[in-house]
């Protein structure tokens, strides 16, 4: 028959047990809190940007304060920029939709697109026979006048493309979605506004210029 002394030792081992367990749970309940604790704005971010000529001061609230077209154009325009070296969308992470912790599905792999380059012949073709991007081009003869800084210049669709991968990217941003004398300037610069995909495409916005 076992001795009081042996009882004993084995009900603190049972308490030992019970209390790593619960200790061990707390830690992953806390790591979660923590983890859905992060997805906020900082309220006292703010950060300055140039529209029309003019310097405004921004805030997180720039994302949600307009009507729900306005505030995607800004999101799409500010949240993946830098100003003096901080990540705008890592200040803004909850208005500017960056919270969630699920991995993106839709973007394919590099192995994917290797076999995309590999077998072009494989995607569907539209009707006809032509692939749906066969009249994915520019229109080489159409430009557009615009005003920067109280100058008039002359564009082409080559504006675009001819710059930094950067610098790019936000003439598209401020130019692609705008119409100059009644013509979308997206539909005769199709190649170099990117709207060849049959999917929805990137939405470029018209807050800043340049």
């Amino acid at each position: 028959m076992p001795s009081f002394k042996s009882f004993l030792v084995l009900i603190l081992a049972l308490l030992s047990v019970n209390v790593a367990l619960a200790r061990s749970k707390g830690s992953k309940g806390s790591k979660g809190s923590s983890d859905g604790g992060s997805c906020k704005d900082h309220a006292d971010y703010s950060w300055k940007g140039t529209w029309e000529g003019k310097e405004y001061t921004y805030t997180c609230a720039f994302f949600t304060n307009g009507t729900a077209a306005k505030n995607e154009k800004r999101k799409s325009n500010w949240c993946s920029r830098q100003v003096d070296g901080i990540s705008i969308k890592n200040k803004c992470k909850k208005s500017c939709g960056v919270c969630s912790s699920k991995p993106m599905k839709d973007v394919a792999s590099p192995k994917q697109l290797k076999k995309d380059v590999k077998n072009p012949s494989k995607k569907k073709k539209g009707k006809g026979g032509n692939h749906p991007n066969d009249d994915c081009r520019d229109d080489k003869g159409y430009s557009w006048t615009g005003e920067w800084k109280g100058t008039t210049y002359t564009y082409t669709c080559a504006f675009f493309t001819n710059g930094t991968a950067a610098k790019n990217e936000q003439r598209k941003s401020n130019w692609c979605s705008r119409k100059v004398d009644g013509i979308s300037i997206m539909k005769k610069c199709k190649k170099s506004c990117d709207i060849c995909s049959t999917g929805p495409g990137p939405v470029y916005g018209t807050e800043t210029t340049e």
